[in-house]
């Protein structure tokens, strides 16, 4: 097979062919123009959000990855491969920045969490009894919404968001802000498994969509009893139960990603020193949500 210089590229991921150049330079320059048109917009936060959910689908049926590619051949100058259109490859380094998001692809994937997460945190703050934490803490707070939540939910409390991302700790200040400058909200980058938090500090944890990433549950569930009071609330909520077919997917793509049951969360709960242990699950999805007191 020939090779004619100058009319082929080679890129991180692999060598791009005419037809998915054109269509990836489209598709994020759509993303940058939502994107302007959002910020004279009140309230079109979720404008860009949708412009780079439609500019990475263009991306991840039109750019071989070079592990997927099978063959090649050349007409007219113009290489054409062979293969599954690469659509895996980067589908899989985007979906793995839902464990610490990182880059421009972080980036990307941040802009999803806030409005993405939004029901199942709602959701899930309904099993949470009639409480009036003084201090509670948000961890692997992602891009800061559910910390936010606490804040409107609790107007007296003070709220602690947690993550190891320095992508997400930079979001979730900025969303934030005004709290932050209240005094009423902290962020902070830190690591589930080594709490830097002071003992006995907090009458609510709660975690949203993250312990799916966390290394030993037991572990990181002693660390969190470790920072809450006596007869403090942890509050757990994931989208997958453990036993669906989207979980199970994600688990092939995402590195080190693990679903688990509620069972098994309360078995780690109960090892880690919680006593009491109760869970629910959504009526049409494969939502739980896991609630321990300490």
């Amino acid at each position: 097979m020939s090779v004619v210089k100058n009319r082929t590229r080679l890129v991180e991921m692999g060598m791009w062919n005419i037809r998915t150049f054109t269509v990836s330079l489209i598709a994020l320059v759509l993303f940058f123009v939502f994107r302007a048109l959002a910020r004279k917009e009140k309230g079109g936060k979720a404008v860009p959000v949708l412009a780079a959910v439609l500019a990475f689908t263009y991306i991840f049926y039109t750019i071989p990855d070079r592990h997927d590619v099978h063959g090649m051949c050349e007409k007219n100058g113009i290489i054409f491969y062979e293969g599954s259109a690469g659509s895996m490859g980067l589908m899989k380094r985007f979906f793995n920045q839902t464990r610490k998001p990182e880059g421009l692809l972080g980036r990307l994937m941040l802009g999803t969490m806030n409005p993405g997460h939004a029901r199942l945190a709602d959701w899930g703050l309904k099993h949470l009894p009639p409480i009036a934490p003084e201090a509670a803490v948000d961890l692997g707070c992602g891009g800061g919404r559910n910390a936010s939540q606490l804040l409107k939910q609790y107007p007296t409390a003070r709220v602690t968001a947690v993550d190891y991302s320095e992508l997400s700790v930079a979001k979730a200040k900025d969303h934030n802000k005004e709290m932050i400058e209240a005094g009423r909200c902290a962020v902070l980058q830190g690591d589930v498994s080594d709490l830097k938090l002071p003992g006995e500090c907090f009458d609510l944890a709660t975690a949203f969509e993250t312990i799916y990433f966390w290394p030993g549950l037991a572990q990181c569930f002693a660390q969190v009893a470790n920072v809450l009071k006596p007869g403090g609330y942890f509050l757990i909520c994931n989208e997958s139960d453990g036993q669906d077919a989207t979980g199970e997917k994600f688990e092939k793509i995402v590195d080190g990603m693990k679903c688990y049951t509620a069972e098994e969360i309360g078995v780690a709960l109960k090892t880690a020193g919680f006593s009491k242990v109760k869970s629910a699950a959504h009526p049409s999805k494969p939502w739980i949500a896991v609630l321990a007191r300490k």
